[in-house]
């Protein structure tokens, strides 16, 4: 199979959705307005997409498994993850930080050591809920992502809090 050098076609970090659910319905997300809100992509057309990938472009600088739903909501995740680190490819997360509380996922990203960034937005107490579209009290959000970075801090690989 010929692989794609996809800088050539101006992507340095393309972005392959994996599953279409979301645990939040964030204000400044098409999310909420999404018709579909539950496929996932066959495994077989994801390692497709994947073996078609140059890993070799040295432009190309992660993949990752987002854009307006949760990677971590997916339990295919890391199967998928560890493939695409497996052809050379270089992971990054990008997750809403609910699901940093699950021991499966804490080892799982301990084991990939991707890019991770956790995605908090919205830090005013005030307008957490509406903003998230989530009914989870802001400190007990930021807890979870403050436990787990306590967690990641003698690890290998780099976390971004934005």
């Amino acid at each position: 199979m010929e692989k794609v050098t996809l800088s050539n076609y101006g992507f340095q970090c393309p972005q392959i959705e994996i599953n279409s659910n979301c645990n939040m319905a964030c204000s400044f997300c098409p999310y909420p307005i999404k018709e579909d809100k539950t496929s996932k992509l066959p495994m077989q057309d994801i390692k497709n997409t994947l073996d078609q990938i140059d890993a070799n472009d040295e432009k190309l600088q992660y993949i990752t498994f987002h854009q307006t739903n949760e990677p971590l909501l997916d339990n295919r995740f890391f199967e998928v993850a560890e493939y695409a680190k497996k052809s050379g490819l270089k992971i990054r997360l990008v997750t809403n930080g609910i699901l940093l509380n699950k021991e499966k996922n804490v080892e799982g990203i301990f084991k990939l050591k991707p890019d991770l960034r956790i995605s908090l937005q919205v830090l005013d107490a005030n307008s957490h809920k509406t903003a998230r579209g989530l009914n989870l009290d802001l400190d007990k959000y930021v807890k979870t992502v403050i436990d787990f970075c306590k967690k990641a801090r003698n690890h290998d690989f780099d976390v971004q809090v934005t």
